[in-house]
């Protein structure tokens, strides 16, 4: 059922949204456990740039739909 409704979603961001919107998923928790992901990614030795650029800026996309702030004191 779920993903019959979001089918005519073209954008994983939208889906990202709407998922966030029906379970919450805002909570405390779930912030900590996407900033934890930032903190610990590395880039794998051998992998492409490109590819460890884009897994950040998805995990940094996440924060944003999160509404996470992100500061030194992070």
């Amino acid at each position: 059922m779920l993903q019959h409704q979001h089918m005519s979603m073209p954008i994983a961001y939208d889906i990202l949204v709407s998922l966030n919107e029906m379970f919450g998923g805002k909570g405390r928790p779930t912030k900590q456990v996407a900033l934890k992901a930032i903190m610990n990614t590395k880039m794998s030795k051998g992998t492409p740039i490109k590819d460890h650029m884009i897994r950040m800026i998805g995990l940094f996309n996440k924060m944003k739909i999160l509404k996470a702030k992100i500061d030194r004191e992070t």
